[in-house]
């Protein structure tokens, strides 16, 4: 039995050398992660790790020090119940940077590699960590493999793959433009249950989203979660276009071709960009998944297909009679945008009647910015667009 032979172990080495033993794990937690889509079988592997770190308590008096990492910090009732005697310090503020590199450690550690990098591009890119600590940190892992290649790339991205976070977004019909801002109570990044995952906690717990503020709500405090960096939003959002609109061959196209009608202002390309990529998704995506019964679905896949271009973006903004579903800013240009499900045929205008009524874009009007109202109805039946509406403000 593994817990018999750690605990002799300990023993053996406390005896052998005269000293207390220091207890190192890493990715203590690798051993459910690969089988966390097995509910069965991911329990099998906590139950046995369990026994295995209940032997850390009974070897107390044989030990001096014990350090645990991992990805995911699942309930201490589950696995660490009988080890009392450990301290979590994953968001203890003046530990929030010993997982990352601060500023100051990358221009100081690296200077002589960084003569050609441009610090704000490099920090938008790697930096956006948020450990409760004095200042976010930057991705080591990125940092590492960008000075090798001299290039910016989605290194740490590259190195796992989410299908089964995407595939848990798609389950719990998570509406996707929440990735841009979603507050949450301590519990939910606390810890997780295998039974009882939920996709906020799987993104803040695995790095795709970040503590972005803290606010204090009555005894209470609530984290907006963010997206930390650009790697991880152009990354993950095109994972997730991959998930939600599979089979489209010419992804690359469309979001080409999508990015420059936007920057230009031409809408009538827009509109067809649009229509084609919808209709570029499988028929039988849509069945098996009851994903038009959905109606968050559509703009979820407009926000990923919008965001994977590393837009400017700002979901369910605020306006003094309402919010607007989206709103998308390039330069001194602004898009606001609201989205309908129908039955029948729209033509898109009654959205923009609304945004002119609720007066989503009166702010950026007397901003001086040239602003876009975009009317946009989706019908369940057709699975696409049936209305496209836009006038300038």
């Amino acid at each position: 039995m593994i817990a018999n032979r750690f605990a002799e172990l300990i023993r053996k080495v406390w005896k052998k050398t005269g000293k207390s033993v220091v207890i190192l794990v890493d990715e203590y937690d690798k051993p459910i992660l690969d089988h966390i889509d097995n509910t069965a079988k991911a329990e099998e592997m906590r139950d046995g790790l369990k026994n295995v770190y209940s032997v850390i308590k009974d070897s107390d008096r044989y030990i001096r020090f014990c350090f645990i990492t991992g990805v995911s910090k699942f309930s201490r009732v589950s696995i660490f119940s009988d080890l009392n005697n450990l301290e979590d310090i994953s968001m203890q503020p003046e530990m929030g940077t010993i997982c990352g590199y601060t500023e100051k450690e990358l221009t100081g550690t690296f200077h002589e590699r960084l003569d050609w990098v441009n610090i704000d591009t490099l920090r938008e890119w790697y930096n956006g960590y948020s450990f409760l600590g004095k200042e976010r940190v930057y991705n080591p892992f990125d940092v590492l493999l960008f000075l090798k290649n001299r290039q910016y790339g989605n290194f740490w991205f590259e190195s796992a793959t989410p299908t089964f976070l995407i595939r848990l977004l798609q389950q719990n019909r998570f509406y996707l433009p929440h990735l841009e801002g979603i507050d949450v109570n301590e519990s939910v990044i606390s810890s997780y249950s295998i039974d009882q995952l939920t996709a906020e906690t799987v993104l803040f717990q695995s790095g795709y989203l970040t503590i972005d503020t803290v606010m204090q709500v009555g005894p209470r405090r609530v984290f907006r979660l963010s997206f930390p960096n650009q790697e991880v939003k152009l990354s993950f959002t095109d994972a997730i276009l991959a998930g939600y609109a599979p089979g489209i061959q010419a992804m690359a196209g469309f979001q080409n071709n999508l990015y420059r009608a936007l920057e230009s202002r031409d809408m009538d390309s827009v509109q067809q960009i649009f229509k084609s990529f919808f209709s570029s998704i499988p028929y039988e995506w849509y069945t098996a998944g009851n994903l038009d019964r959905y109606e968050g679905y559509y703009a979820s896949v407009v926000y990923a297909f919008l965001a994977s271009l590393g837009f400017d973006l700002h979901p369910e903004e605020s306006a003094s009679h309402g919010r607007a579903d989206l709103v998308l800013k390039i330069d001194q240009t602004v898009y606001v945008m609201e989205f309908k499900v129908v039955e029948i045929l729209g033509d898109g205008k009654k959205a923009i009647d609304q945004i002119r009524e609720k007066g989503y874009h009166d702010s950026y009007i007397q901003a001086g910015k040239n602003v876009i109202l975009v009317g946009i109805d989706f019908s369940k039946k057709e699975r696409n667009i049936v209305g496209f509406a836009f006038e300038t403000a």
